[in-house]
């Protein structure tokens, strides 16, 4: 008789079968995970901006659009080993936004040359050039290139380098105005081989002499602005050497001078000697042996403005300007601090302080110069 076994049923995997399933599920799972990640799509990356001129803006837009299923954040975010997100010549509005699923965001980009950064566009480099870094969160960067390039202006040069320079800036060959901006330029220039130096900037003499014929007796001087669209020609004039009339109001050229004093990289009173300058300002003496260790051209600068202006307080009987006054405005454009000197906090009653006291020493250090007839 035959034996009987039992019998049993063995589920068997079908190892092919397994794979192709947990496969598809994976593929289902990224894609899902993918639909919930940011997405955006940006209509280009490149922008270029060309022939930048100083206080002119230039701007375009940078569109991003949400592709995805979720909201975005992005935000523009700094490069490795660097203090901002973007040069300073640059702004970008808004640098961060959340953009919701099916729309877009303009953001404006904006390339502005103007007294805080036109030193640093000096003849050796007056390409403009930026990678700027858009982050999303919880997603991917991308990179945008900006490019461009700066028209050469007197405004932002060196006085070292403005006395030597004899025609217009913009008929200055590339070389020269890069040799002429060399730290120790005038120490290697040889006179005796037909060259000459001016004792001012030549750009700073049409202005001050634009003024004293056409605005003297005009009230309200360095205290009323001027307009946009004159300070433009005046550096278009300025920087080409045509008209020979300075245009404009007579307002808008005593901007410009001072517009022109604030962009020079070392102030008509080095900065070297600015802490300096405000320990003596109580003592006239002192203040005058300050000046006379300055190098001379920046002295020549100092005592032909002072001059000029205690020429224009001679007729304060029609002008109304008084010493204080223009003490107060040309002793922050003389005296500024050295570059990288630590920002002291506005907000706080000991930084208040500290800025008023410093800005009543300027003022007093200038007082003594339009006070008195400044001979060494």
């Amino acid at each position: 008789m035959a034996g009987s076994y039992p019998t049993t049923q063995v589920k068997v995997v079908d190892r092919e079968k397994s794979n192709k399933v947990y496969e598809d599920v994976m593929k289902k799972l990224d894609r899902l995970e993918n639909d919930y990640l940011p997405q955006v799509k940006l209509d280009k990356t490149e922008f270029q901006f060309k022939d930048v001129m100083f206080i002119e803006k230039k701007a375009d837009i940078l569109t991003v659009c949400n592709i995805g299923q979720v909201p975005v954040e992005f935000e523009f975010i700094n490069k490795l080993e660097e203090q901002s997100y973007c040069q300073p010549w640059l702004k970008i509005t808004p640098y961060k936004s959340v953009i919701t699923p099916g729309s877009s965001c303009e953001i404006r980009l904006e390339v502005l040359v103007d007294k805080s950064c036109v030193a640093t566009l000096d003849a050796s480099n007056h390409v403009l050039d930026d990678i700027l870094v858009l982050h999303l969160t919880g997603g991917k960067d991308f990179f945008i290139t900006v490019n461009g390039n700066f028209i050469p202006s007197s405004f932002g040069c060196s006085l070292e380098a403005l006395v030597q320079m004899h025609g217009p800036i913009r008929e200055t060959p590339t070389a020269q105005l890069i040799e002429i901006e060399q730290p120790g330029s005038l120490m290697s220039r040889d006179l005796t081989q037909g060259g000459r130096l001016y004792a001012v900037p030549k750009e700073v003499w049409r202005l001050v002499d634009h003024i004293w014929h056409y605005g003297r007796d005009e009230e309200e001087l360095f205290q009323q602005r001027g307009l946009k669209n004159e300070l433009a020609a005046i550096r278009d004039c300025l920087d080409t050497g045509v008209p020979d009339k300075i245009p404009g109001s007579v307002h808008s050229v005593t901007e410009a001078l001072l517009l022109f004093l604030e962009c020079l990289p070392d102030p008509v009173i080095p900065s070297r000697v600015y802490y300096r300058s405000l320990e003596c300002s109580g003592n006239y003496m002192l203040c005058k042996q300050v000046i006379s260790e300055i190098p001379e051209h920046h002295k020549n600068l100092f005592r032909y403005l002072c001059a000029f202006l205690r020429e224009l307080l001679n007729h304060s009987d029609k002008n109304k300007l008084d010493i204080s006054i223009l003490a107060s405005i040309f002793g922050e454009i003389f005296l500024r601090p050295p570059p990288n000197t630590l920002i002291r906090s506005l907000s706080t009653p000991a930084g208040k302080a500290k800025a008023m006291e410093e800005e009543m020493k300027r003022t007093a250090f200038v007082t003594h110069f339009l006070s008195n007839e400044f001979d060494e």
